[in-house]
């Protein structure tokens, strides 16, 4: 599942650039598919790899649970933030970003990002999958 890649990532950040990962996997996500979870590994790779090469700090926290019934990946760091809203607008800085922003997109994610100035940064992707009913 998804957490089990989660913790191998974590591991692997920490190995190569000393990014301390902070894993809280409520949820493994085994109903996903493999290319979804393909994508989403991929997507919070690039992601951390974000963190270690703008964000100046070397802790970040990955959160994967349900939320209202529904997926919900969170990324945070208390970095040193950027204008989200203007970033996101601008193809040749938010590239990585955009790339990310748009695959997720197409399989039916949600991607959010919040970040200002001084204040971290925080990455919300949220997944089409409904909480099956026990």
């Amino acid at each position: 599942g998804l957490a089990e890649a989660m913790t191998w990532l974590a591991f692997r950040m920490k190995e190569q650039y000393g990014l301390q990962v902070d894993l809280q996997a409520k949820e493994s996500f085994n109903q996903l598919d493999h290319h979804m979870r393909m994508l989403l590994f991929q997507s919070i790779r690039e992601l951390l790899f974000n963190v270690v090469k703008h964000a100046g700090v070397l802790e970040a926290k990955v959160a994967l649970e349900l939320k209202d019934g529904r997926g919900c990946i969170t990324i945070v760091d208390q970095g040193k933030g950027f204008e989200a809203e203007k970033v996101m607008k601008d193809v040749k800085i938010a590239h990585g970003l955009l790339i990310v922003q748009d695959r997720l997109n197409l399989l039916g994610c949600d991607f959010k990002v919040n970040s200002k100035p001084g204040k971290g940064t925080q990455v919300v992707i949220d997944l089409p999958i409904e909480e099956v009913p026990t």
